[in-house]
């Protein structure tokens, strides 16, 4: 079974990803197809030349001018395929013909569904006349009324000319073309509607015989066959040219809205049908529901695709193609898989039409021989996909059939062995008919009412209404002589409609009462009247005594649960108070948890001083939410006189504005120097908060804050600040974890405030490292250069009135020096700035550097700088630092006299633009070194390999004693 459907799927596969066929060959001229007397029929996909035109714009006068003539490109497939698309083509074809037998020729276009074609022939003095057709146009514009397209093409006896073919039809363009002589198209024309004919009569067949099924067993899955074939027969009659052969010019206004509707209700009445014939809605409702979404989608897609463009409904619909039978093969195996045996012709029906769309798919990639038998395989596989449904809704109304007998035949042994279980059962049971007599009676219901001495008994020849037999059998109320009022029965109720149950009925058999508990249910038809009711009924008196026993055994359960349960309480007023216990101090964790987390944070935030305000702020978020105040503040605070700014703000209050940086006085006596030297809260009354002025006494009327909680925090010895807690209930007591949890607080604060301090002063020390190193740079480089140019510059005057030659030397070297000056000094701002370094030109860094190393040193210096691709910003970084560390290099060790740096782009191979070798190369003629003996040593050429290796380049040295050295760099990207 998983081989057959893996094989399945990959001839689903070939059927809907069979390639496109596209034109690919170089621009040249085709030699003339020969027509002769031998032959009749010439396919012409081989002996076309094509021209694309994507805008559409190119008339007759231009693909017929020598500028056009050599961008035809010969044709390399039988049939040109180009797919969906919005181009024009123009195809020309040379022809000579040799037949003295025929001097007009058919061209027949042999797929109908393009929209546009108009044939040029040629006329005199190079002007060509024009011939329009195709399936957007009116039928009337043909030369024969035939469902391809027909031209009739004129060619005298020994001529030969080249016509050129226009198509433009903004979907799939298929340029099929065949040329025949009169005779061979006829007996073509005759094969080939004696197929249609065949094709169509059979579909009609198909749906005349749906139709007499549907009106006879009116079953739905008929009425979507009938849907599906009556779509395929107007579909494919519209995709094969007969609806533009018969309907014409009204036809073809609304051709693509016509075959948008057919095609969506086509394949949705495929869904439906396959729905029903399965049967999912009851044996696999998700697939119900996905075939019903998908069914959905097609709707809309039919219902949309008359009203826009054409082209932009081809994906959807080809997805759509591919999803749709796809999904119904899930489904027939899905139903095999679960043993519905329909689901075996169903698929096999699928199958047959898939082989039959896969052989015309061959067939026009000319992987199997167009004969007729091949060409008309879809039409052969649709035909057996009809006849292979009706064959599974006959299969399935003889299983329906089959399946009734059954039911039958199960029915008749249901009721035998319900009789038998009615029989055995300990419970009486009695069946009312409508008119309230009974049908049925079991045994045990007759022991149960039963008293031979007395000569009562039931009896259903009796036909006793119920009403009877309670005066019968003296159903009595329990505790009461009076009869049973038939209203208050669970068979009268039943006959209601409503079940119902009693167990207050007793049975006065004269020489015994027999208590019973009675349940009564009605049996409905399909229109909810009841046609009958089933009693069943037991003798409950062993059943009473044994409740008063159990009566008695609960009083005595209830005194000793109730003991229990005194106990109980005592042990959970103990287990309540050891939980409220281990919830607090799990609070107190969390809230200690939180707090790390914060300062954690605060610490990888501080960096300087000016970080400490956001910082603050986050504490003091933090600290309103770990205590539960109105609002929380931290603050600056300053003996003797006990002025605060507030730092940071959260609360309440904050409606106020932001109380940030907001400067007031606490002078109170309970404020004294001596309790904040012991680090303790105190606590101001709201009394005393309401007689402050200035916007905090404002703040703290506005909030209506009772109790106001101060937190000194100390460094060292002095007070450095406050935490300020502000409460709407006076009288605030902390706890002992509370006050440990504060003076972890006070702690931290400090600790951060400390750090943004330290890293205050260490930022101070780098600027103050990194200004004495500009110092010395400055001094050792730029500052020796500009003495020696303002020396230079003092004596010029007295150089150039001796010697003007002298001194025009000296004004070059003035301009040297000066030069090399501003290059140090720009190399040394770009060092400043990395991110300059980084966007400055690699070639503009490189000649700068140069020109400010070997400024100091007088060395001469050749450049060969390319323009290079954008590189990488680390590529970018690497190079400049190995050219800076090579220079260096000559400028200190090598003794030489001139040095050449060179930046050049090679192409690697046929590789695309982006994938360039970027090369470094700085040379000297200095006095070189030993390479295998310099590398272990030397830090310089350590540096630079590691640079190479971290940007994934190769860095190569070479150097010979006294021969100068050559460092290369090279980079792939």
């Amino acid at each position: 079974m998983k081989r057959w459907v893996v094989s399945l799927a990959v001839i689903a596969v070939l059927l809907f990803y069979l390639p496109a066929q596209a034109q690919d060959g170089s621009a040249g001229e085709q030699p003339a197809l020969v027509l002769t007397n031998e032959q009749g029929e010439y396919p012409l996909g081989l002996h076309l030349s094509i021209l694309e035109d994507p805008s559409g714009s190119l008339t007759i006068q231009d693909v017929t001018s020598p500028a056009y003539a050599s961008r035809f490109i010969p044709s390399q497939e039988a049939v040109p395929n180009f797919g969906y698309t919005e181009s024009t083509f123009w195809l020309r074809l040379r022809l000579k013909n040799l037949s003295s037998q025929t001097a007009h020729w058919l061209l027949e276009t042999e797929f109908p569904n393009l929209n546009y074609v108009d044939l040029y022939l040629p006329g005199e003095n190079g002007a060509f006349t024009v011939r329009e057709s195709g399936a957007l146009r009116s039928s009337s514009l043909r030369q024969y009324p035939y469902h391809h397209i027909i031209f009739e093409l004129p060619l005298a006896y020994q001529a030969e000319q080249a016509f050129y073919i226009r198509v433009a039809s903004g979907s799939s363009v298929t340029l099929g073309f065949t040329l025949w002589s009169p005779e061979a198209f006829a007996f073509h024309a005759l094969s080939q509607t004696l197929r249609i004919g065949l094709f169509y009569g059979a579909l009609l067949a198909l749906l005349i015989y749906q139709l007499y099924a549907f009106f006879t067993l009116r079953e739905a899955a008929y009425f979507y066959l009938i849907l599906f074939l009556t779509s395929a027969i107007l579909f494919f009659s519209a995709y094969e040219g007969l609806a533009d052969q018969y309907l014409g010019a009204a036809f073809a206004r609304y051709r693509h809205a016509y075959s948008a509707i057919l095609f969506a209700l086509f394949f949705g009445s495929a869904l439906k049908f396959s729905d029903v014939l399965l049967e999912q809605k009851q044996r696999a409702p998700r697939l119900h529901l996905f075939a019903n979404i998908l069914l959905v989608v097609w709707a809309v897609l039919g219902v949309i695709a008359p009203f826009g463009e054409y082209g932009k409904f081809v994906l959807p619909g080809a997805i759509l193609l591919v999803v749709t039978p796809a999904t119904c093969a899930v489904f027939g195996v899905y139903h095999l898989v679960h043993g519905y045996h329909p689901a075996r012709l169903y698929l096999l029906s699928w199958l047959g039409l898939l082989v039959g769309v896969v052989i015309t798919g061959l067939v026009r990639i000319d992987w199997l021989p167009s004969i007729p038998l091949t060409e008309s395989a879809y039409r052969i596989g649709l035909i057996w996909l009809g006849l292979a449904w009706s064959m599974a809704l006959a299969d399935r109304i003889n299983r329906f059939k089959m399946e009734t007998e059954t039911a039958v035949r199960n029915l008749q042994l249901s009721e035998n062995r319900l009789s038998q279980i009615l029989e055995g059962l300990p419970l009486g049971v009695v069946v009312y008919g409508p008119d309230a007599r009974p049908t049925y009676v079991n045994q045990r219901a007759g022991e149960i009412l039963s008293n031979p001495v007395r000569g009562i008994r039931p009896d259903l020849l009796a036909r006793r209404t119920f009403a009877e037999a309670i005066d019968y059998f003296s159903f009595r109320t329990t505790g009461s002589e009076q009869l049973t009022p038939l209203e208050d029965t669970p068979v009268w109720q039943a006959f209601q409609g409503r079940s119902a149950a009693a167990d207050n009925i007793e049975a006065d058999l004269i020489d015994r009462r027999v208590p019973l508990e009675t349940w009564a249910n009605p049996v409905k038809d399909e229109h909810g009247a009841v046609e009958a009711v089933v009693v069943a009924f037991q003798d409950i008196a062993q059943r009473k005594a044994l409740n008063d026993e159990l009566e008695k055994s609960r009083l005595d359960l209830e005194q000793r649960v109730a003991l229990r349960t005194e106990q109980l309480s005592v042990v959970n007023q103990r287990l309540a108070a050891e939980n409220t216990e281990r919830r607090r101090l799990e609070d107190l964790l969390r809230l200690r948890l939180e707090w790390l987390v914060v300062v954690n944070q605060a610490n990888q935030a501080v960096g300087s001083l000016n970080d400490l305000p956001e910082v603050y702020q986050s504490f003091a978020a933090m600290i309103y939410r770990l205590f539960s105040a109105a609002g929380a503040f931290l603050a600056e605070a300053a003996a003797p006189n006990w002025e605060i700014k507030l730092l940071a703000y959260a609360g309440q209050g904050m409606k106020d504005g932001n109380l940030s940086g907001l400067v007031c006085n606490l002078a109170e006596p309970e404020l004294s120097e001596q309790l904040f030297r012991r680090a303790q809260p105190v606590e101001l009354p709201g009394s005393s908060l309401v007689t402050m002025d200035g916007p905090l006494g404002a703040h703290f009327q506005s909030a209506g804050v009772q109790a106001l909680v101060l937190v000194p925090l100390h460094c060292q010895t002095s007070l450095v600040g406050l935490i300020g807690l502000e409460f709407l209930q006076a009288g605030k007591l902390f706890s002992a974890d509370e006050v440990m949890l504060i003076e972890t607080i006070c702690l931290d604060i400090l600790q951060v405030r400390e750090k943004a301090y330290q890293a205050d002063q260490t930022q101070a020390l780098i600027a103050a490292e990194e200004r004495n190193r500009l110092a010395r740079d400055l001094h050792d480089s730029v500052t020796q250069v500009l003495f020696s140019s303002s020396l230079l510059a003092e004596v010029l005057p007295q150089i150039w009135q001796r010697d003007p030659q002298t001194g025009m030397a000296s004004l070059e070297e003035l301009r040297r020096l000066n030069r090399g000056a501003l290059a140090e000094m720009r190399t040394m701002l770009l060092e400043l700035r990395p991110a300059a370094l980084s966007k400055t030109p690699l070639g503009d860094l490189l000649a700068q550097l140069t020109e400010a190393v070997t400024s100091r040193s007088g060395l001469d210096f050749q450049l060969a700088i390319e323009q290079v691709v954008l590189l990488p910003e680390d590529v970018h970084v690497a190079f400049y630092r190995v050219a800076q560390e090579s220079l260096n290099n000559v400028v200190k060790h090598a003794r030489a006299s001139l040095v050449s740096v060179s930046l050049n782009t090679a192409a690697a191979g046929q590789a695309i633009a982006d994938n360039r070798l970027v090369q470094l190369i700085v040379r000297d003629n200095g006095c070189g070194f030993n390479v295998e003996t310099a590398g272990a040593y030397s830090l310089g050429i350590g540096i630079m390999r590691e640079r190479a290796a971290a940007i994934r380049a190769v860095l190569e040295i070479q150097s010979q004693p006294g021969q100068g050295a050559a460092i290369k760099l090279t980079w792939q990207g």
